[in-house]
């Protein structure tokens, strides 16, 4: 993730790369980041 000040995209072509989620700052509030694990665990494994 990247600031929004200083977002140059590196965190997002990282993730991609990585084939994994990226999130803003905004996003990892404690409901906002709980739902996000939740969701993530929940997607079947990538062989």
């Amino acid at each position: 993730m990247e600031h929004a000040a200083f977002d140059q995209g590196l965190a997002q072509q990282l993730a991609d790369h990585l084939e994994a989620p990226c999130y803003s700052l905004s996003e990892l509030k404690a409901e906002s980041l709980y739902n996000a694990v939740v969701g993530e665990m929940s997607k079947p494994v990538k062989k």
